[in-house]
């Protein structure tokens, strides 16, 4: 088992809760992450006022924004590249480069991976407080695509068309603002906007996040 801080702590999207797993007077990092390690329902630990604190979400309230480096569970099995993350059964890596919807297919499959794939319910509501939280700021391609035949949406996982795509309203519209004349056949998601889709430009350069299959859950 071992913790990974994500982001700074100025980077996240805080919640509203206050229930602590446990609080206990400590200022070393270790020990804390010992503590959290033998409870199975925490999931994030940190260290403010010389308090350790354990909890089930994320982050801490937003009472503490910007005072705390929060830092998160992984398996130590989990998630063999060092830039993937684990989270709820899932090992996800938003990149810090901005590429096209091709070149991202292609650098995330040399990682043994693939772009993101929203294909169900579940894995959208998993994902979403992930996504929200450390990566609300930024547009992100995901594994979507309509490429190969227009109107027949595909995820980049599976070699027929999909039943379930959560579509921005007015989306999928062959459209991209920013590119008027050109087809929109590529799909990217705004985590401050409930992980809608969208379809874009796939030549677009934006950043992207990909994952691989995860062996267990925690």
């Amino acid at each position: 088992m071992r913790f990974k801080e994500l982001y700074p702590s100025t980077r996240m999207r805080f919640s509203d809760t206050t229930f602590y797993l446990f609080q206990q007077p400590s200022t070393a990092l270790e020990e804390c992450t010992v503590i959290c390690a033998q409870n199975p329902t925490c999931r994030t630990v940190f260290i403010y006022q010389d308090v350790c604190f354990g909890i089930s979400t994320l982050t801490p309230d937003s009472s503490m924004r910007s005072k705390v480096r929060a830092f998160v569970k992984q398996p130590s099995d989990e998630c063999g590249g060092r830039d993937f993350v684990y989270y709820d059964g899932l090992c996800v890596m938003a990149s810090t480069i901005k590429l096209n919807w091709y070149e991202a297919r292609t650098y995330c499959e040399n990682l043994d991976g693939h772009l993101l794939v929203l294909d169900s319910e579940q894995k959208l509501k998993s994902t979403k407080e992930l996504l929200q939280t450390y990566y609300q700021y930024f547009e992100l391609y995901v594994g979507a695509s309509d490429g190969s035949t227009e109107d027949e949406w595909k995820w980049v996982s599976v070699t027929t068309a999909s039943d379930f795509f959560y579509w921005r309203k007015g989306q999928p519209n062959n459209e991209d603002t920013q590119y008027p004349n050109k087809t929109a056949n590529c799909g990217a998601v705004y985590p401050n906007d409930d992980l809608e889709l969208q379809d874009e430009y796939c030549y677009h350069e934006k950043r992207f996040i990909c994952e691989m299959k995860s062996l267990k859950r925690l």
